[in-house]
C-alpha cells in the first residue's frame, strides 16, 4: 500500500493543498520573531503601566488620607464659603 499524496514532504509547493513543513518554517521565521517580540513588547508595556497605575493610585490616596487627617487635627483649615464661592 503507498503512503497518501499529502503525507511526503515531496509535493509540489504551488500544486500542493497544503505547503510543506520546510516552507512552513522558513516563511514562519520573521513571522515568528515579529509575533514574539510583539507579545514580549506588549507584556512588558502592560506591566510596566501596571506597576505605574498601582503607584500612583497609591501617592493619590495616601496624600487624600493625609490631608484629611491634617484637617482633622486642626493643622489645616478649608474655608468652604471661598470654594461654594469659585467652584
Amino acid at each position: 500500500m503507498s503512503p497518501p499524496p499529502w503525507s511526503g514532504t515531496d509535493l509540489p509547493s504551488a500544486g500542493g493543498v497544503l505547503p510543506s513543513t520546510d516552507e512552513v518554517l522558513q516563511n514562519a521565521g520573521p513571522f515568528g520573531y515579529q509575533l514574539g517580540f510583539g507579545g514580549l513588547a506588549g507584556y512588558a508595556a502592560a506591566r510596566a503601566l501596571q506597576t505605574a497605575g498601582r503607584i500612583g493610585l497609591v501617592l493619590a490616596g495616601g496624600t487624600f488620607v493625609a490631608l484629611q487627617g491634617l484637617q482633622y487635627s486642626g493643622y489645616m483649615t478649608v474655608n468652604w464659603h471661598k470654594v461654594e464661592r469659585e467652584m
